[in-house]
């Protein structure tokens, strides 16, 4: 896997990645993170692919965060 670049947002840290002809955008908080996969087929490169990390999409990874935070605080209350 090869490491293409890094950008930083206000709630979380983004690294985007090259590996097995696809596009790994890795979205990371301290504790959670989400991950999507591009077929290199789909995106013609890194530039494009960034155009897609626009504020609508991250506005639904930002509350995909929030529900998968809640959903592990209710797992660990449950112990």
């Amino acid at each position: 896997m090869k490491k293409i670049t890094d950008l930083s947002y206000p709630f979380c840290n983004v690294s985007i990645f090259e590996w097995n002809n696809k596009y790994l955008i890795k979205f990371e908080t301290n504790q959670l993170e989400q991950t999507y996969k591009v077929s290199k087929l789909d995106i013609a490169d890194v530039e494009d692919l960034k155009k897609i990390i626009d504020d609508s999409f991250l506005e639904e990874v930002k509350e995909n965060f929030i529900k998968m935070n809640e959903l592990l605080a209710k797992s660990i209350a449950r112990l």
